[in-house]
């Protein structure tokens, strides 16, 4: 089995300060972070920010619910990335 090991950062932050934050119920801190400081042109955090919403998409229901967030907003998230990153046809591509 592979180590799950990332080393991509976002405006210098680790993406496991991330995950922490997810733990931590700091989900949508966490997305609003990760929007506002990563550079939509390096290839290296576009990667990182689809991996933050695969580790949501771990969670299960409860625990996003308990804290504000769900799988339907984590796909809208991983959909508005495609879309920025001018693969806006692969949205459709996800069920509805």
């Amino acid at each position: 089995e592979l180590q799950k090991e990332n080393k991509c950062k976002i405006a210098g932050k680790a993406f496991e300060e991330f995950e922490k934050m997810v733990d931590d119920g700091l989900i949508n801190d966490a997305e609003n972070l990760l929007l506002e400081s990563m550079d939509y042109t390096r290839q290296e955090e576009v990667i990182a920010a689809v991996l933050f919403y695969q580790y949501i998409s771990e969670k299960d229901n409860d625990f996003l619910a308990a804290h504000n967030y769900s799988k339907e907003e984590a796909l809208e998230g991983i959909k508005r990335l495609a879309k920025i990153q001018g693969y806006g046809q692969i949205s459709s591509l996800f069920m509805e």
